[in-house]
């Protein structure tokens, strides 16, 4: 990922408008729009201050964080020990990855195994009519695991199976021309 990218995906973590990112670090405007737009980069000395800003780590904002984390492998062994199996799942079954998993990617949003994780089990859930949120906030929270995927993932398989389960989580939020 980008630099810009990820600053962007950060600021909106946090609720922050560009002009609230600028005002904190001492920044035009300017300057964080060109950032995220790709046409521009901050300073080398602004790395820092962006990161505490930001509440994460210079790895993280720079895209360094290795996916295979020791965080990571244990919440792999967590949704292991509860027997879940995609082949054979049960409802109930994806909402506990999914209170297990997302937690983890709101923290790690360039991970592209955990987008994946939270986008099929979230695609589980709405499948079985067993959600509260509204169509805007699921849309959302797809396209944001979706785009991770598209962004970060290298094994084709993987994203080809990503369109698919993209096009299916449209289909049942009822998104028809966004599903083909």
């Amino acid at each position: 990922m980008l630099l810009g990218q990820m600053i962007k995906i950060c600021r909106k973590d946090k609720n922050f408008t560009q002009s609230d990112l600028a005002e904190q670090i001492g920044v035009s405007v300017q300057s964080v729009s060109k950032w995220e737009t790709g046409a521009g980069m901050p300073d080398i000395s602004q790395i820092v201050p962006l990161a505490r800003v930001l509440e994460v780590s210079t790895d993280k904002l720079l895209g360094l964080s290795v996916n295979d984390d020791e965080e990571f492998k244990g919440i792999k062994e967590k949704i292991k020990e509860t027997g879940f199996s995609w082949d054979n799942y049960k409802t109930e079954e994806a909402g506990n990855v999914y209170g297990i998993i997302r937690p983890y990617f709101q923290k790690h949003p360039n991970n592209p195994e955990a987008a994946m994780w939270c986008l099929l089990s979230l695609v589980n859930i709405i499948a079985s009519d067993n959600t509260e949120r509204d169509k805007q906030q699921l849309t959302a929270e797809g396209e944001r695991y979706g785009n991770c995927i598209f962004r970060y993932e290298t094994n084709a398989d993987t994203i080809c199976k990503a369109y698919y389960v993209m096009a299916r989580f449209y289909n049942l939020i009822d998104e028809k021309e966004k599903a083909n």
